[in-house]
């Protein structure tokens, strides 16, 4: 996977990669569809790691991972996301 932050658009936590505001389909064209499971619960096995989607840049919704959660989504600008 590559992500591309564009100056202006980094989170605070920049130097994690996928803490920046990105959108899939911007990295790799050929994206339409995007998705990740989790495989471990948010606080008893690991901290952080929460995925928010983000609407004109400020965080409109937060998925806390949850062993067996699927989350999906379209891969376009309509996504705007990061962990």
């Amino acid at each position: 996977t590559r992500i591309a932050c564009p100056t202006g658009v980094r989170s605070s936590r920049d130097k994690l990669q996928y803490a920046c505001l990105h959108v899939d389909k911007a990295n790799i064209a050929s994206y339409d569809y995007s998705a990740l499971i989790y495989l471990s619960d948010y606080g008893s096995d690991f901290d952080g790691g929460k995925f928010a989607f983000c609407d004109n840049g400020q965080v409109d919704h937060i998925v806390e991972p949850r062993k067996g959660r699927l989350v999906a989504f379209t891969s376009g600008p309509e996504n705007l996301h990061q962990v």
